[in-house]
């Protein structure tokens, strides 16, 4: 792995990180039989809510990142992570996931923010289509056209990090002709299916977000209760004793969100991005 000094220095400096190495082929492998036994058992509950992927959310190899990159031994989780499986390609937009996307004077502005996103992906991207796309040196500033946009070239094993104020994009093209090219995602839609890159394997991939204590990650919290996909998916995860013994034993804080959502309207909740007051 990463010396951490070196890769915490590059993360605070870029936004975010491509960490080398961290999971074994098999262990890579073992992922992908998971994924495919969430899908079979139709569960769309977050990592924590399965015993099948608890583990993987808690390993201590990400949790020893996390720590480093946020600087506390004392993690926060609150039911925001997922697995994913066999999105296709070309729906990725540029985009940032912290509250104050229009407002570049906002809250989440004045400081080094304390909520990171990581994802494990299951297969290779380095050459092949599907990868996380990231702007460098994006996450200080609310203008998403900040910064070269560079395709993530992760390989099985590795682990990719990024603040939720790093502008990013999901499901990014390769173009056969020039697969190290980057292509602007607004650009897809004016070109043909055959002359993109397809994906090595259909793709799967876990994502997981930590915070560390602080107002701008309750206000984070906040935010996400207007937002009706959040609030879905907080109430399809409703934890047993077993999920908060395991994260007292990694001491993790454990925020259950579902006693807050459980008797929210969701007919009141955006579908899309509204700012909140300061």
């Amino acid at each position: 792995m990463q010396h951490i000094l070196n890769l915490t220095e590059e993360f605070k400096t870029n936004g975010w990180a491509l960490i080398k190495n961290v999971f074994s082929n098999s262990e890579i492998e073992k992922y992908r039989d998971i994924a495919n036994q969430l899908k079979t058992d139709h569960y769309d509950g977050d990592l924590l809510g399965h015993p099948l992927t608890r583990g993987i959310l808690f390993d201590d190899r990400i949790l020893k990142v996390v720590k480093q990159l946020l600087g506390t031994d004392e993690l926060v989780y609150f039911g925001d992570s997922s697995c994913t499986i066999a999105k296709k390609p070309g729906n990725a937009h540029f985009h940032k996931d912290n509250p104050d996307k229009i407002n570049g004077n906002g809250p989440d502005w004045q400081e080094e923010y304390p909520v990171i996103r990581l994802g494990i992906y299951l297969q290779n991207h380095d050459n092949f289509s599907g990868a996380l796309a990231i702007r460098d040196k994006s996450h200080k500033t609310n203008n998403i056209k900040t910064g070269t946009a560079f395709y993530v070239d992760n390989q099985v094993g590795d682990l990719s990090v990024w603040y939720l104020t790093t502008t990013h994009a999901g499901y990014s093209k390769r173009l056969r002709i020039a697969p190290k090219l980057f292509l602007n995602t607004s650009l897809y839609r004016f070109v043909p299916d055959s002359m993109f890159v397809p994906e090595e394997k259909y793709r799967i991939a876990y994502f997981m977000t930590f915070g560390r204590k602080s107002p701008l990650l309750d206000r984070y919290l906040r935010y996400l209760k207007t937002r009706e996909y959040m609030v879905q998916g907080w109430k399809r995860s409703q934890y047993d004793d077993s999920c908060f013994t395991f994260a007292k034993s990694k001491n993790i804080t454990l925020i259950d969100m579902y006693p807050q959502v459980k008797d929210i309207d969701e007919s009141t909740l955006n579908k899309g991005h509204v700012e909140l007051p300061n």
